[in-house]
């Protein structure tokens, strides 16, 4: 499944080979300092790709590579179906 932004294919592959991976929250904060972006998160650096929303700890709904970096989408209810392609 590609993400589509506003028309705009980000090239963005979610679903590889039908399959998603998850994460525990309890998991979140490692898998964060895993990717390099913990301290960024906490600093407010990262928005979501769809409605700009300031991404924290608690409005995560998805962790994905875009252009090799790390991008991530809010927990938003539009915005979550965006990223399912429903919306």
């Amino acid at each position: 499944m590609k993400v589509n932004i506003n028309g705009s294919d980000l090239g963005v592959d979610i679903v590889k080979d039908n399959t998603m991976q998850a994460v525990h929250d309890s998991d979140l904060v490692e898998l964060l300092k895993s990717l390099g972006v913990y301290d960024d998160v906490i600093n407010g650096k990262y928005k979501c790709l769809f409605c700009n929303s300031k991404i924290t700890l608690e409005n995560i709904d998805s962790i994905m590579p875009c252009d090799g970096e790390v991008q991530f989408t809010c927990d938003n209810k539009d915005c979550h179906l965006k990223l399912l392609g429903w919306k």
